[in-house]
């Protein structure tokens, strides 16, 4: 969910994989999308122009996703910025995660998840891994990170 500037997306298919779909809103994203797009022409990439909530019912199955969105209007800004913002995604996806299948997605949690998140976390898996990468280096221009540190989950269905 979201191509941003494209670098997830880039080491995705450079890992190799059989499909992509990518669900993303905004217009000059997509451009861009468009563009990064050719450099992988023989790959199964399928993109969704939309925002994820009104998405849904263009979902297929998935071994893996990577909830990662950008906010687009005040309102999603406060629910995208809460450190719990994916417990509103995890009840529409998750039925299109396959058994086994791996989520993971931008915690915006610098040392720990909170108890709040590690409960609504284990509500929808049966294996959840929390990993702390240090010594990050965000730009000075970088307006959705700002610490040396963030939490990593890979949450297993």
């Amino acid at each position: 969910i979201g191509f941003g500037m494209g670098i997830s997306a880039t080491y995705i298919q450079e890992y190799g994989i059989r499909s992509y779909t990518i669900v993303e809103p905004n217009d000059a994203v997509i451009q861009a999308f468009e563009q990064w797009k050719n450099r992988y022409d023989q790959n199964k990439i399928h993109l969704i122009h939309s925002n994820w909530q009104e998405a849904s019912d263009q979902f297929k199955q998935y071994d893996g996703i990577l909830f990662d969105p950008y906010f687009v209007s005040e309102p999603d800004a406060v629910e995208v910025e809460s450190s719990t913002a994916v417990g509103s995604f995890l009840p529409r996806i998750m039925p299109h995660l396959r058994d086994g299948g791996v989520m993971s997605y931008f915690t915006r949690e610098i040392d720990s998840l909170s108890r709040a998140h590690q409960r609504l976390l284990f509500k929808y898996f049966k294996s959840v891994e929390i990993k702390k990468i240090d010594e990050l280096v965000p730009p000075d221009d970088c307006n959705y990170w700002w610490a040396d540190s963030m939490m990593v989950v890979k949450a297993t269905k």
